[in-house]
């Protein structure tokens, strides 16, 4: 899997997430619905591989979720509040089961799961990448990276964290050269990423 490059770091100033190790970062898809859900992304030489991430959760009740605009992004708060609240009392941690998937080929957990796929770089048209709007309910509080790929076909993956954006910026800038598009940057006083404002 491809590694990061120290030169993305500078410009995030953000320390890259557990999964940059693998050469992969965690995302929420929320276009198409029929692929809404979390995944593990990890980047090869020449494309990017999806690993579903969710356990006992259905595609179908993310993609009503993300319909349901403010009121699914209630919801979905809810949902988070309550696990964290039980990995308080009895010590388990989200990250367990996240990490266990990147200790085995993503070429192998491709075939686990009808909803595992991949993309190669030669399907992705182009790819931009946009901080999270003020006014957003979904996963992506930390920003958002809309792919133009195949048959104009249209993916949307969200960031739930700063450090998974930073490591896809890393991972995805030597894959895609000229077809990324980076419309944030960050800003260390705020601590989030912002939209960047374009040179005159």
């Amino acid at each position: 899997m491809s590694q990061p490059t120290n030169s993305t770091q500078d410009e995030t100033q953000l320390e890259l997430s557990a999964y940059a190790d693998f050469g992969a970062f965690e995302v929420s898809i929320s276009e198409p619905i029929r692929l809404t859900g979390t995944y593990i992304v990890f980047v090869g030489a020449s494309e990017l591989i999806f690993i579903r991430n969710e356990v006992g959760s259905s595609p179908l009740i993310s993609g009503v979720l993300h319909l349901l605009g403010p009121l699914g992004g209630i919801i979905v708060a809810i949902g988070w509040l309550q696990r964290q609240i039980k990995n308080l009392l009895y010590g388990r941690k989200d990250t367990e089961k996240e990490t266990e998937i990147t200790k085995l080929d993503p070429y192998e957990l491709l075939q686990s799961s009808p909803h595992n796929f991949k993309l190669h770089v030669s399907e992705i048209r182009s790819a931009s990448v946009h901080p999270a709007s003020f006014w957003s309910f979904s996963q992506s509080q930390a920003g958002r990276i809309d792919f133009a790929i195949r048959f104009g076909e249209q993916l949307r993956v969200e960031f739930a964290k700063h450090d998974e954006l930073a490591t896809a910026l890393h991972l995805l800038k030597p894959l895609l050269h000229s077809a990324l598009e980076v419309n944030v940057k960050w800003n260390p006083a705020k601590q989030r990423f912002e939209r960047k404002r374009q040179k005159m």
